[in-house]
């Protein structure tokens, strides 16, 4: 076959619902998998689209008499689960509209989705069982509702979203078949920057007999005048963070366990409470923070493809490409159909070096790097020149955007370890990174997969204005350093957001380390602090590490971060749990001199979950940390923990969730095992005294072990069914909790 990006329904005759069928059956059985519309058209059948599949509608028009798009119809199993539809509006923006009164978007069974880019007209969306999605940059008008939550649906990021609906905006309600095999509850999600307007009733109507529990309702805009914002049934853990509206803010129809509320900007009552909740915080101000506009290029112009520019290694074509982009259009789009294989693979032998001003897209891309090669797949072109370690020679406006199922896959392992770099004549470890760039300015990578990277999957030093946006991540820890997003020294001016996926080590990691300078990666002129850093929407499995952690030494500064929205969403059978949810600072690692108080500083975290050992973990030197609404779950260790060696100062945290009681499997509430845990395990504060207001601790074997050298003041504590003492501290420390000071003990080994 010769080159082919995707079908059309242009192409095919019949009616249009036929034939835009008949592209969607066409691009999958050539492996293009890619549907790209234009034009208007008119469905009187709904189009049903199988896992695999990007549907693009280009400033395309769909009408529909009924449902536009629906997944294909599957045995209500596991094994009938659609993975990997992709339904996106492209440069331009795409409408659904609705000629009847169904919904206009129908999808079931399914996960690793994305809708994005689109206005739906007098039609919304059905979900059930619809899981790890994402709903992005939607405009959803005059619809009857406009987002149906059945059972089933579970780890979704929401976000900018515009709704103007005559009934409830969001709604989770029961009516869905059960899957096999599947939890029919409602979790692990995060709805954020939704600007939304009804007829009269709830914007969001939470209050369904489906267990509802860790979810995140953020940055909500209700231009609605009577009623209420947002209607809560029997919930746990969720947090309502920021409501502007014209009416009553939140109401709980039933008893919640677990709330959290903060900055609810109302006309009408902030909150109406109709049952007695139990662990509720409300914080009247919320932390204060920086939203920054990144925005990624969007390129409208005309491209280049490594089928067009042939060499002796797909390695070689996709280089020719790209210098030849660099030469004219500036765009290189390497689509899914390899012209040279006649196969949908493109193998990688030699890291591919992009310059300045140069986009490259995935077009439903499956890139793989090669076997026993030692090299990066990409890098910008300069990154490993001793000439272009300095500030004139810096790169500048490169990104890197997927569309639909775009994959970088690093293949087999090759035995470049850490351990075994500079070894027997391999190369420094840098060199399995699957992306690499160094002396970058205005830098995007957004909407891919990385999968089963050979180290870092992606590693930044001396970048500059860069954006990491939805990537997705596939590693597990078979192999060490399998970082996602991995920052190192003299980055600045970052937002990292809608990460996702299993890590083989730390998701997000920003480590400012003296030994990286070591081999010359300083670069001439530059800072090599790491300053001003928006991390938020991260939701992940990080194995045994960290779902988040922020590390330097030598006298290396980060300071000024935001972490909003962190997530550790592992499954019980990961025994183990990760490391901390987040965690500040290390005492290792150091290369000549360990980090001083000061040197991490000015932190503000906000919305944790953790399931883990530890949910906020302090293990080095900080200053100046605001945290707020931490929630641990499940089996983990402690909500917060500050570990021996750390030295903190200016420390305040408030709005402590610990629960023990139960935990969740397949929608089953099941007892835990005998409580182990401690809700404050505060072991060694060096410097000034430590802050803690308004804790609620379920089920521990200890509600606060202080010990070492540490100065706590605990307020507006609330313990239950502690199986030891609710505080206890060792002798050189000092603790008050609820303004009462508490008397020294032994020692507690936990």
């Amino acid at each position: 076959m010769e080159e082919k990006l995707y079908f059309s329904p242009s192409e095919f005759p019949g009616s249009h619902s036929r034939a835009f069928q008949a592209a969607v059956d066409a691009a999958m059985e050539a492996d293009v998998r890619v549907v790209a519309v234009h034009g208007t058209w008119h469905l009187t059948e709904p189009v049903q689209l199988p896992g695999g599949i990007t549907v693009i509608l280009d400033g395309a028009v769909v009408e529909a008499d009924g449902t536009a798009f629906e997944t294909v119809p599957a045995p209500r199993t596991l094994a009938g689960e659609q993975h990997k539809i992709f339904l996106l509006g492209g440069h331009h923006g795409g409408t659904l509209r609705s000629l009847g009164h169904a919904p206009l978007v129908r999808f079931s069974n399914c996960r690793d989705c994305r809708i994005a880019d689109l206005t739906l007209e007098g039609g919304g969306l059905e979900l059930d069982y619809f899981q790890y999605s994402k709903l992005q940059q939607l405009k959803i008008l005059d619809a009857p509702h406009g987002v149906i939550f059945y059972e089933g649906c579970n780890n979704i990021i929401m976000e900018n979203v515009l709704g103007e609906s005559r009934e409830e905006a969001l709604l989770l309600r029961p009516g869905a078949a059960p899957v096999l095999g599947r939890d029919p509850g409602f979790f692990n999600s995060i709805f954020c920057r939704l600007g939304l307007q009804t007829g009269g009733a709830a914007a969001v109507r939470f209050a369904a007999d489906i267990p509802i529990y860790n979810i995140v309702l953020r940055d909500i805009t209700d231009e609605t005048e009577n009623g209420c914002t947002v209607i809560l049934g029997k919930t746990e853990d969720v947090t309502v963070r920021g409501i502007a509206g014209r009416r009553d803010g939140v109401i709980t129809t039933e008893r919640c366990d677990g709330l959290f509320l903060s900055n609810l900007q109302c006309k009408g009552q902030p909150f109406l409470p109709q049952k007695e909740n139990t662990r509720t915080y409300h914080e009247q101000e919320t932390m204060p923070i920086v939203q920054p506009a990144f925005g990624a290029p969007k390129p409208d112009r005309l491209y280049v493809t490594p089928n067009e520019t042939p060499g002796q290694t797909d390695g070689e074509s996709i280089q020719n490409a790209v210098d030849l982009a660099a030469k004219t259009t500036g765009l290189v789009v390497i689509p899914r159909w390899n012209v040279a294989r006649q196969q949908a693979l493109w193998e990688v032998e030699k890291a591919v070096k992009v310059p300045s001003n140069v986009t490259v897209v995935f077009l439903c891309a499956y890139l793989r790097q090669a076997d026993f090669c030692y090299e990066n797949m990409f890098i910008n072109s300069r990154a490993y020149e001793a000439e272009g370690r300095c500030l004139a020679h810096e790169e500048h406006n490169i990104a890197f955007i997927g569309i639909g199922d775009a994959v970088l896959d690093g293949g087999k392992p090759n035995g470049l370890l850490e351990k075994t770099c500079n070894l027997y004549g391999l190369p420094d470890k840098r060199k399995n990174a699957t992306v690499l760039f160094n002396n970058v300015r205005n830098l995007v990578l957004e909407n891919f997969q990385i999968r089963q990277s050979r180290w870092y999957c992606t590693y930044f030093i001396h970048c500059d204005t860069c954006r990491i946006s939805n990537l997705d991540f596939d590693n597990w820890e078979d192999c060490c350093n399998r970082d996602g997003v991995d920052i190192r020294q003299g980055c600045h001016n970052f937002l990292v957001e809608n990460i996702t996926g299993t890590t083989g080590d730390d998701t997000v990691a920003l480590n400012n380390l003296g030994n990286d300078g070591n081999d010359g990666r300083y670069v001439e002129g530059k800072d090599p602090d790491t300053l001003n850093m928006v991390i938020r929407n991260i939701k992940s499995d990080a194995g045994s590490w960290f779902t988040v952690r922020l590390l330097c030494q030598d006298r290396h500064l980060e300071q000024n971060f935001l972490l909003d929205t962190i997530m550790d969403v592992s499954l019980p059978e990961n025994q183990k749990g990760v490391n901390a949810t987040v965690v500040i600072g290390s005492h290792e690692y150091h290369y000549k001199v360990p980090a001083e108080v000061g040197d991490l500083a000015h932190l503000t975290i906000r919305d944790v979950y953790g399931r883990g050992r530890r949910v906020l973990g302090f293990g080095g030197c900080s200053d100046d940390v605001g945290a707020s609404n931490i929630h641990g779950y499940g089996e983990n260790h402690a909500a917060v923990s500050v570990f021996r060696q750390a030295k903190t100062r200016n420390v305040r945290i408030h709005g402590v969730f610990h629960k023990r009681t139960q935990q969740r499997r397949w929608g089953v509430e099941e007892a835990c095992p005998k409580a182990e845990g401690v809700v404050l395990d505060l072991q060694s504060l060096e410097t000034e005294k430590i802050l803690v207001e308004h804790v609620f601790g379920d089920t521990a074997r200890v509600g606060v072990c202080v010990t070492g050298k540490a100065n706590a003041e605990i307020r507006d504590f609330h313990i239950n069914k502690a199986s030891d003492q609710i505080a206890i501290c060792g002798s050189g420390c000092k603790a008050t909790v609820n303004g009462e000071t508490v008397p020294v003990t032994e020692s507690l080994t936990l």
